[in-house]
């Protein structure tokens, strides 16, 4: 990871087929500024990005077909552990168009919420769940935030 300029960060990626190059404009609002120098932070430490695939809009990145399996793999974990706890209608088709995606992760993110509760007070389920289940309540969340995201990219170039 390397800095480069003012507000321009530069991240550096290793991936199979090579490093990636992204960089990004710090945006001057509150937030913005926070994000960057949070980034710097990591960029000085040298932290290994968590979950490479969460760099959204990236070439080769998750497509909303994986993003669909990734759900998918998220709520069989989690009814595995504790069945019926999400209902088949929190599932995407990746054909549905992205304001059908937005109303079913608004409807999916319901769920997360009686899952987790609150960091500082999770719910009983997550306390109890072994660590796979706990991994997969956190990414139930990511996915939902990574569809959306995709849902708006789609929006903005159609």
């Amino acid at each position: 990871t390397a800095l480069q300029g003012e507000r321009l960060a530069q991240l550096t990626i290793a991936t199979p087929d090579g490093d990636r190059k992204f960089v990004y404009r710090a945006h001057s609002t509150p937030a913005g500024r926070r994000w960057f120098d949070e980034l710097r932070l990591v960029s000085q430490a040298q932290l290994q990005i968590k979950d490479p695939w969460r760099v959204y809009n990236a070439p080769d990145g998750l497509t909303t077909a994986k993003l669909a399996q990734r759900f998918r793999d998220c709520v069989s974990t989690i009814n595995g552990h504790a069945h019926g706890t999400l209902p088949e209608d929190v599932l995407v088709d990746e054909s549905m168009p992205p304001d059908q995606i937005q109303e079913r992760m608004n409807y999916a993110h319901t769920y997360f919420e009686t899952m987790m509760h609150s960091a500082d007070n999770p719910a009983q389920l997550y306390v109890d769940a072994p660590d796979n289940v706990r991994s997969a309540i956190e990414q139930y969340n990511l996915v939902i935030h990574a569809f959306e995201d995709d849902a708006r990219q789609k929006e903005r170039v159609a």
